[in-house]
C-alpha cells in the first residue's frame, strides 16, 4: 500500500510542480528524458531550500528510475532533510511534503529500510515533527 501511495504522491506531485503545461513539451520527450528533467528540477529545488524539493529528490531515490539508481539510503537522508526543514514552500500538495517526508524517514527507521532498524529514533523523528505541529506525524506516532 506504501508503494502506491509513494507512487501516486511522486507522479502527482510532478504534475503540480509543473509550473503550467505550456513550460514543457513533453510530447516530444521519451520517458527516460521526463524523468531526468524532474530529477533535476527536484535536486534544484533542494539545492535552493525548497522543503518539497528535498522531499521529491527523496522519491526519486526510494523508487529509483532511468535518471537514477535506486538509493534508500539517500533517500532516508533526503526525508530528513525535508522534515526538518519544514514546511518551506506554497501549495497544498508542495506544503504537505514536509510533513509526508517525515513520516517516511520514521517509517524507514521503523522498518529498516535503507537504514539500521531503531524504532525509537523513529519514534522520536515523528514526535520532533508532531511538536513542530504536523498532525500527520501526530496521527502517526499515536499509532506506535
Amino acid at each position: 500500500m506504501k508503494k502506491l501511495l509513494v507512487g501516486f504522491v511522486l507522479v502527482m506531485g510532478m504534475i503540480v510542480n509543473l509550473h503550467s503545461w505550456d513550460d514543457y513539451d513533453d510530447e516530444d520527450m521519451s520517458l527516460s528524458q521526463i524523468e531526468k528533467r524532474d530529477f533535476e528540477n527536484a535536486q534544484e529545488k533542494c539545492k535552493n531550500g525548497s522543503s518539497y524539493g528535498c522531499y521529491e529528490l527523496g522519491m526519486h531515490y526510494e523508487l529509483g528510475s532511468s535518471a537514477v539508481k535506486k538509493d534508500e539510503a539517500k533517500a532516508v537522508e533526503l526525508y530528513l532533510k525535508s522534515c526538518r526543514m519544514g514546511n518551506t514552500d506554497e501549495g497544498l500538495l508542495q506544503s504537505m511534503g514536509s510533513g509526508t517526508a517525515c513520516v517516511f524517514a520514521a517509517t524507514a527507521y521503523k522498518e529498516g529500510k535503507g537504514v539500521e532498524k531503531d524504532v525509537e529514533k523513529a519514534k522520536s523523528i515523528l514526535k520532533e515533527s508532531c511538536d513542530s505541529g504536523n498532525q500527520k506525524a501526530c496521527y502517526y506516532l499515536k499509532n506506535y
